[in-house]
């Protein structure tokens, strides 16, 4: 697809009457499993993209061809949009504006906050990685009456996974430092944060799960558990007022 009628796409998409505004601000990014797709404009936009693409296979050409002419195309239509309201992308940042940024990515990066939640993740991922082939062998000699089991497992384990990479990436998020002068408002954060505790929460439960059915990796489970208690724990004092956050749709 032309990169002028993706901008055409975007420019002529027009939000349902039954959307919900911003609900995408605040969301997991786990679209298969949202109650509200039908209601958020960043998902509709992203089915009418596939719905012109000829192929999502990542060894194909024309996806490739496709990708960037996506990425060009909504520069471009940011740019424009940006443009109409005022702004010259061109002189943004400034060079002190630049530097700052730098400072604060790097205060963000070294957060004693941002340093638990990474390296959760990737205790997480390197735990599941190391042990998927026994998850595997205990799944399958499990007798046929237990499947019921078996798919909670499963079910447990996609959560833990997903939430893992979630959950530092939104306190990361939350963390960051608006550009002086600039407008941000103290809510973005909250609602930030709110969705990092939703997933430590949820990672929790998952957890839990498996602590009931995975005796092998019991002391293993209760180390994940003790570490996102501790997190949580981090989050809250640093954004008190997050649980209190209002995020449309999800919280009403």
């Amino acid at each position: 697809m032309k990169k002028a009628d993706i901008k055409k796409l975007l420019a002529d998409f027009k939000t349902s009457g039954n959307n919900i505004p911003g609900i995408f601000n605040y969301c997991d990014y786990w679209c298969e499993r949202c109650p509200f797709t039908s209601r958020c404009s960043n998902f509709q936009v992203g089915e009418m993209l596939d719905e012109h693409q000829a192929s999502k296979d990542l060894k194909n050409k024309e996806f490739w061809i496709n990708y960037a002419n996506l990425l060009a195309a909504t520069f471009e239509f940011i740019r424009d949009k940006m443009a109409e309201s005022g702004f010259d992308i061109m002189t943004l940042p400034t060079v002190e504006e630049r530097e700052q940024m730098d400072k604060d990515d790097a205060e963000t990066e070294n957060d004693p906050l941002s340093i638990e939640a990474h390296e959760y993740m990737k205790a997480c991922h390197d735990w599941c990685e190391v042990h998927f082939d026994e998850q595997e062998k205990i799944l399958k000699s499990r007798k046929l009456a237990e499947l019921t089991i078996n798919h909670a497992i499963e079910d447990a384990f996609s959560v833990v996974t997903w939430y893992s990479t979630l959950i530092p990436a939104k306190i990361s998020r939350a963390l960051i430092k608006p550009l002086t002068g600039e407008v941000v408002e103290k809510q973005d954060a909250d609602g930030s944060a709110k969705v990092a505790l939703s997933g430590i929460d949820r990672s929790i439960a998952a957890y839990t799960v498996l602590y009931e059915h995975l005796s092998e990796y019991e002391d293993d489970i209760l180390r994940f558990l003790v570490t996102l208690s501790r997190l949580k724990e981090m989050v809250l004092a640093r954004f008190p007022d997050a649980p209190a956050y209002h995020r449309p749709g999800f919280d009403d």
